[in-house]
């Protein structure tokens, strides 16, 4: 059970410390999508907007962090009953990820597959994202000093996701 919680933890502040970024807006509708991989884990990001010149109104994030990455940093590799513990928790789990986001239980999801945790989260409701960057920016960034017009969210991703936006 304590690497179990210690694989959660990990798993956790990872995709929470990646969400300091920020997101934007369009005339037709705007969206697009932007991935990167650091370290093994990798993230895509999709951002949409009511047209390119206003704010980003939606934002889904999607994190694959294999488990070999997660071995790594609690120094043990993580067995079949760890895996299995997890997948019995996994509503739990969502639950706790859904209200710390502040989203619906539908919007986040989880999986853990046999070499990989999968975490995805949508903020339907751009306020929530905001909320998300004003508590947990390491920085003191604050949201109302960020750009959210589509435009600017996609040359930010575009400018710091190795893997580019499309």
């Amino acid at each position: 059970m304590k690497k179990a919680r210690a694989a959660l933890l990990l798993c956790s502040t990872l995709f929470l410390a990646a969400c300091g970024g920020s997101t934007g807006g369009a005339s037709a509708e705007a969206s697009t999508t932007c991935t990167t991989s650091v370290n093994g884990l990798s993230m895509t990001m999709r951002i949409h907007a009511p047209a390119e010149d206003k704010e980003v109104d939606s934002i889904e994030i999607d994190y694959v962090i294999p488990i070999t990455l997660i071995e790594e940093e609690i120094g043990e590799p993580i067995t079949d009953e760890v895996k299995a513990v997890i997948k019995e928790n996994e509503e739990s789990m969502i639950g706790i990820a859904s209200a710390s986001l502040g989203i619906e239980l539908e919007d986040v999801v989880m999986d853990m597959s046999e070499d990989s945790f999968n975490f995805t989260m949508k903020f339907k409701d751009i306020e929530k994202m905001k909320n998300l960057i004003d508590t947990l920016s390491p920085d003191g960034i604050k949201s109302e000093d960020m750009d959210f017009s589509f435009k600017a969210v996609k040359a930010d991703l575009e400018s710091n996701m190795s893997g580019g936006c499309n």
